[in-house]
């Protein structure tokens, strides 16, 4: 049974931690993907980093900055996202749509709604079945962040953001859940990882039973036999 899960929450949540862990499991049929790691993926996010360098600010709008994404979006769905779901798999993409409505929709004060609305009449990118959002405090991600940059030298750029700006997007992750309430999962991402890959696990695999009930359901048989008695009695077969 094919389902669309994403990843999301601030710098330091530990999607990229949880999604490694997700990658060892076996009982499903399991993809984990990142909107980076695809060929024009990467072009994109040089050409946006590219564009943040110093003496280049302001040089990409905000809509400039959601075609990019879309660019990347749309090779990965046509390339990854769409041929794996209709293999039966269950895809796991590392930050999707949702972040967009975050950073664009929300701080960028576009509107979720906008930003939805093109998404579906441009490059028709499908909405994720289940959503989970990693929370957590932004000082304690930033701690992380900083260890993990001493321990193997993966730049950071949170040493130059006020922690007033990760606390704003946590606080649009949050707000996300009003909007897609039947998707979307608060994750408490101050746990160990033992414990938010149990957490996370268990809803996957509700969500992966539930609908491979339905399915199962809503399947006719190819061939069925039907007996009909008529007035007098006499039994036929169709």
């Amino acid at each position: 049974m094919s389902m669309l899960i994403s990843i999301e929450g601030i710098d330091g949540s530990g999607k990229t931690t949880l999604i490694k862990n997700l990658e060892k499991k076996e009982k499903i049929n399991l993809i984990t993907h990142n909107w980076r790691d695809t060929e024009i993926g990467q072009k994109m996010w040089n050409l946006v980093n590219w564009a943040k360098e110093d003496g280049k600010s302001g040089l990409l709008g905000d809509w400039s900055y959601i075609f990019l994404i879309f660019i990347a979006f749309e090779e990965l769905v046509k390339k990854v996202v769409e041929p794996s779901l209709n293999e039966d798999k269950v895809v796991i993409i590392n930050r999707y749509i949702d972040s967009t409505f975050v950073y664009q929709g929300l701080v960028g004060e576009l509107g979720i709604d906008i930003i939805q609305e093109v998404a579906e009449k441009t490059v028709a990118i499908p909405m994720p079945d289940i959503t989970f959002i990693l929370d957590i405090d932004p000082l304690k991600a930033q701690e992380r962040l900083k260890k993990k940059k001493a321990e193997t030298g993966e730049y950071t750029n949170w040493d130059k953001l006020d922690l007033g700006f990760p606390q704003r997007i946590r606080d649009y992750y949050l707000e996300l859940k009003k909007t897609f309430p039947e998707r979307i999962c608060i994750i408490d991402a101050s746990q160990s990882e033992a414990e938010i890959l149990k957490e996370v696990w268990e809803i996957i695999e509700q969500n992966y039973s539930f609908q491979n009930q339905q399915k199962e359901e809503n399947e006719l048989p190819s061939l069925a036999r039907v007996v009909i008695e008529n007035e007098k009695g006499v039994k036929a077969s169709q």
